[in-house]
C-alpha cells in the first residue's frame, strides 16, 4: 500500500513525531511511505517540503478568513495526484500551507484518513479551548477580525463534500468530537512508543520537554518548589526558548530543541521525574516517552493526558501551583514512592507498543479503501 502523509513536519511536534515513528513501522511490514510537509528537519528522501505563504497567511488571518487563498496549496494537491497514493493520511493542516476547502480535492485523488491531534477540525478558529480570560480567536492559529462562527459554517460546509475516515488519539477527545459538528465514522487509536528504545534507565534529575519552552507554566510551579528544596537540584530544559529566572536550590541546563532520538532517550533515562505543566493538551506524546523510560510524571489533569500517564504519575488540578511543585518534591525525596511510580509508569507503556498501533493504523487505511471502492 501507498501511504501518503501530510502534516505540518515530518519529525517536529508531538504531531509530526507520532505519524513518522506509525511511518517507519509500516515501512518494515513492505508499505511505502512519502510525506508532504510545510517544515522538513529530517535528511529523508521520502520528505517534500512544500513551505509556506507567510505574508499571505497573516493578511487572510487578520481579514478573519482563515486558511481561505493559500497559493502553495496548489503544490500540495499537485504533489499528491502525481504520487498517486492508495490512501492519505491526513494530521495537522493548520499552519499556512493548506487551504481548507482542499480537502475536497484531496479526497478525490485518493480515501482520507484524518488524524485530529487537536481540535482545530471542530473549532471556529483555535486548536483548543480558551482559558478562563482568553477569546478562541486570539488562539493559536488566531484571526484578527471576529469570524470564527463564519468559519466554522464554512468548514461544515466543506466536510460535507468530501469523505474521509477519522482517528482520534485519546478517549477525551472522543468525548469533544462527538459533541462537535463532525459527523463522520471514527476510531480511537493512540499515540505509539518503540519500547525497544525507551526503556527504563537509571535517574538523577528533573526533566522537562517541550517543543517551545513557556517561562509563564513553569516559573510559578519552580518558585514553589524552591522553597521546599534544601538541596541543589537539576532540571534540565529541552525545547526551543529558556527561562532566565535563577533560584536558590534549582540549577536550569538548557539543551535546545534536541532532534536526535538517542539524546532525547539520554535525557529521560537520566532523570527522577517528569514535570510537564501543559494547559492544553489531546494526548501528550512526551508523557509517552517518559513513562516508557520509566520516568514518573506530575502533570496538570487536562485534556487526554490521564489517559497517557494512568498510574504512572500525578495529575494535578489546573493553577494548583503548591499542590504541582509538591508532589516533585515527594517524587524526588521518596525513594520507595518514585520506584512504584516507575514501575507503574513502564506497565502503562506497554499499552502504546508501536507495533500494535501502527497495526491499528494499517487496518484503519485498509479499511477507507475498502470503503471507497
Amino acid at each position: 500500500m501507498r501511504i501518503l502523509f501530510i502534516n505540518i513536519s515530518d519529525t517536529k511536534g508531538g504531531a509530526a513525531k507520532s505519524m513518522w515513528r506509525i511511518a517507519n513501522e509500516l515501512e518494515k511490514v513492505s508499505h511505502i511511505t512519502k510525506f508532504i510537509v510545510r517544515s522538513k528537519y529530517s535528511n529523508d528522501d521520502r520528505v517534500i517540503e512544500v513551505g509556506r505563504n507567510r505574508l499571505i497567511n497573516i493578511f487572510m488571518n487578520a481579514l478573519g478568513l482563515q486558511y481561505k487563498f493559500l497559493p502553495v496549496s496548489r503544490k500540495v494537491r499537485r504533489l499528491a495526484k502525481k504520487w498517486r497514493p492508495d490512501v492519505i493520511s491526513l494530521n495537522q493542516i493548520e499552519g499556512g500551507y493548506l487551504q481548507t476547502r482542499d480537502l475536497i480535492k484531496l479526497s478525490r485523488i485518493a480515501p482520507v484518513v484524518w488524524t485530529m491531534h487537536d481540535l482545530w477540525a471542530f473549532m471556529e478558529n483555535g486548536h483548543r479551548y480558551p482559558l478562563p480570560g482568553e477569546k478562541e480567536k486570539n488562539i493559536y492559529p488566531q484571526i484578527g477580525l471576529p469570524l470564527g462562527r463564519w468559519l466554522l459554517k464554512q468548514k461544515k460546509k466543506i466536510y460535507d463534500k468530501c469523505n474521509f475516515k477519522v482517528i482520534l488519539p485519546s478517549d477525551w477527545l472522543r468525548g469533544r468530537y462527538t459533541q462537535s459538528l463532525m459527523d463522520r465514522p471514527f476510531e480511537v487509536i493512540p499515540h505509539g512508543i518503540d519500547l525497544s528504545k525507551f526503556r527504563p534507565g537509571r535517574a538523577k534529575r528533573m526533566l522537562f520537554v517541550a517543543e517551545k519552552t513557556s517561562k509563564g507554566l513553569l516559573e510559578p510551579i519552580l518558585k514553589r518548589l524552591d522553597s521546599l528544596l534544601k538541596e541543589k537540584v537539576v532540571l534540565t530544559v529541552i525545547g526551543e526558548g529558556g527561562i532566565e529566572d535563577e533560584y536558590r536550590n534549582i540549577i536550569i541546563e538548557h539543551k535546545g530543541y534536541v532532534e536526535d532520538e538517542e539524546e532525547l532517550i539520554f535525557y529521560y533515562k537520566d532523570s527522577d521525574v517528569f514535570i510537564y505543566p501543559t494547559v492544553a493538551d489531546v494526548f501528550g506524546l512526551v508523557l509517552l516517552e517518559a513513562i516508557a523510560c520509566g520516568l514518573p510524571c506530575v502533570s496538570y489533569d487536562v485534556g487526554g493526558v490521564a489517559e497517557v500517564i494512568g498510574n504512572g504519575g500525578f495529575l494535578i488540578k489546573y493553577g494548583a501551583y503548591a499542590d504541582f511543585a509538591f508532589k516533585i518534591y515527594a517524587t524526588l525525596y521518596n525513594a520507595r514512592l518514585r520506584q512504584e511510580l516507575s514501575e507503574r509508569a513502564e506497565t502503562q507503556s506497554l499499552k502504546f507498543d508501536i507495533k500494535k498501533i501502527a497495526k491499528q493504523y494499517e487496518e484503519a487505511f485498509n479499511s477507507s479503501r475498502s470503503d471507497s471502492l
